[in-house]
């Protein structure tokens, strides 16, 4: 067993030797492989601290998804048996691997239990996706879920959505899934590779006794924008668990619903995002097709062609 975690960063400073410090105290050693993603802050000399590590260094900021993409291209050549992707403002329990590994039936995607940076409670994205839809417990948005809670859930179970900031996965699921799709920079492009996972009929499992942490608790709501109105469209579009034509009903369903937000807001913005998003998507309309087709196959999708089966 070889296990690579890849960690993507870009102005980390005030997390990434907190993450570090986690991965060298785990029970189970990992090799870790970071992205920079053009940080201008002191991420770097932080990372420069912990010299057991590999270390790329773009020119550019590359996005989450396509930094990743850079990482599993590497892992792959390097005959890796596990990924752990762990975001840098996330930091795991020293025997989370441990836990999730006594899981590991090697076609799985595993998560451990997602915590606030504070411990204090469940990450709220985490207790509102990946909890609550399961329907296991009592789950409340706004009161912090008891210990005794958290021990009725059982010590595994499947759910549909895991936030991609702490993901373990066996590298065959690599093979057949591949990395992360470039019509995403950043954001939703975990979405589509769980989208991606459904099709496969791969499996994504919680592991209850399995801790990690992840300090966004302080992050202000994030605003409407055109880029998060052309995601959700990218999104519904290139989700191939749905012909091209549900596809585009379920786009305008979106529009209708920016429609009624431009009434209750009595502004016209949201439309607007909404027009200028549809001509941006339908400008890419080739590559999204070109997408689908892909995505729709089994080797390494958006890999080098050298990782392709």
């Amino acid at each position: 067993m070889k296990i690579a975690t890849i960690i993507v960063t870009f102005n980390g400073e005030q997390w990434i030797d907190q993450c570090l410090l986690s991965l060298e105290q785990s029970t189970i050693p990992v090799d870790c492989i970071i992205v920079d993603n053009g940080s201008t802050d002191n991420t770097l000399s932080l990372i420069a601290k912990h010299p057991s590590l590999t270390l790329f260094r773009t020119d550019c900021n590359l996005g989450f998804g396509q930094a990743n993409n850079l990482a599993l291209n590497y892992v792959l050549s390097q005959g890796y048996t596990h990924i752990l992707l762990l975001n840098q403002d996330a930091w795991i329990a020293n025997n989370m691997l441990e836990q999730l590994l006594a899981f590991d039936d090697g076609k799985s995607l595993l998560s451990p239990m997602h915590m606030r940076g504070d411990g204090t409670d469940l990450d709220r994205n985490f207790k509102m996706n990946s909890l609550a839809p399961v329907s296991l417990i009592r789950v409340d948005e706004y009161t912090p879920l008891t210990k005794k809670e958290i021990e009725a859930l059982p010590e595994t179970f499947t759910t549909r959505e895991i936030p991609a900031a702490i993901w373990f996965l066996p590298v065959t699921i690599v093979h057949e899934i591949g990395g992360f799709n470039p019509l995403f920079f950043h954001y939703a492009e975990d979405i589509n590779y769980l989208q991606r996972l459904q099709f496969f009929s791969t499996p994504k499992r919680i592991v209850r006794d399995a801790i990690a942490y992840h300090c966004r608790e302080n992050n202000p709501p994030k605003p409407l924008t055109e880029q998060r109105v052309y995601q959700e469209i990218i999104l519904h579009l290139t989700n191939i668990n749905h012909s091209y034509l549900i596809c585009l009903l379920h786009v305008i369903r979106y529009g209708l619903a920016m429609v009624h937000l431009s009434w209750q807001r009595c502004s016209i913005t949201p439309l607007i995002f909404f027009f200028r998003a549809t001509i941006s998507t339908l400008l890419k309309s080739a590559r999204i097709q070109n997408s689908r087709w892909r995505e729709k196959n089994t080797y390494c999708t958006w890999l080098t062609p050298q990782m392709n089966r």
